[in-house]
């Protein structure tokens, strides 16, 4: 039954698709690399970037967007909101 539950635990977290960055809401609309803890990634954010420049910021959306592909582009800023592709590579660098 331990076993059981241990299991349960953590695939809810690997499949959890809200987070939030001070209280902006963080949304995780495609799966991430396994290797990718983004609670760590936003935990260091947090440390780099102080929450006044992020108070505006109505959402962050993290997955594969059309129109990041088509202008071959990782991130945007469209109408309050921050959209990265799932693939971002600066993710990667924050981790190191």
């Amino acid at each position: 039954m331990k076993e059981y539950i241990t299991h349960s635990v953590k695939k809810s977290l690997r499949e959890r698709k809200e987070y939030f960055l001070y209280d902006i809401p963080v949304s995780i609309l495609n799966p991430l690399p396994e290797h990718i803890n983004i609670e760590d990634i936003l935990n260091r954010i947090k440390d780099l970037v102080p929450y006044e420049i992020c108070s505006d910021l109505e959402g962050i959306y993290i997955g594969e967007f059309s129109e990041l592909k088509d202008r071959k582009i990782q991130a945007m800023f469209k109408e309050g909101a921050i959209y990265l592709s799932s693939f971002l590579k600066f993710l990667l660098c924050i981790l190191s």
